[in-house]
């Protein structure tokens, strides 16, 4: 329950922000995408386009994506990342910030409240601890999330549904297939 809440979306406020940097104009930006989640990325640059950043989708092979992901080339990411099985904030916090992402963000002092997080098992001094995490990463704008559990997908006609033995009763991304 951080206290720094996350920047509503606002289109207009966004423009005005990128002509007050300089680009009246808006911005280009690539977005590197792993290849089924394409669609997901079409849709954000869709929405992104309102507030005046103009979104190439670069949708590549998985090997392609962490390979370029671990060498730094991505200047941001997506990640479809269900976290309801393991409701803890050392979950999220460490799949998405530590290890590869680290690079990304270099910040010590974050890296530190991970840590403490980490090895503290008093559950109160445990909770004070993650809730200083997400107000740094909400202050930093580090992650932003675009839907919360349960995840609701649109597709189109076109579109089917797998069966997923793995996740009885769920669906991923990547359970949708072409008809």
């Amino acid at each position: 329950n951080p206290s720094v809440k996350l920047p509503k979306f606002d289109p207009a406020g966004a423009k005005k922000l990128l002509a007050e940097a300089g680009y009246p104009n808006g911005i280009e930006y690539d977005y590197s995408v792993t290849a089924p989640h394409r669609a997901i990325a079409e849709a954000i640059a869709g929405s992104l386009l309102k507030a005046g950043i103009r979104v190439t989708v670069r949708p590549v092979p998985l090997s392609v994506y962490r390979k370029e992901q671990t060498e730094g080339k991505f200047n941001s990411w997506s990640t479809v990342f269900p976290t309801g099985g393991f409701p803890d904030a050392s979950n999220n916090l460490d799949t998405l910030i530590l290890g590869v992402f680290d690079q990304y963000y270099g910040d010590e002092d974050l890296k530190q409240l991970l840590a403490d997080g980490r090895s503290e098992f008093d559950l109160k001094k445990r909770a004070e601890i993650y809730h200083k995490a997400y107000d740094m990463v909400n202050r930093k704008a580090y992650l932003y999330p675009l839907s919360s559990i349960p995840n609701a997908y649109v597709h189109t006609k076109e579109v089917g549904i797998l069966d997923n033995p793995y996740m009885a009763g769920e669906t991923s991304v990547t359970d949708y297939v072409w008809k």
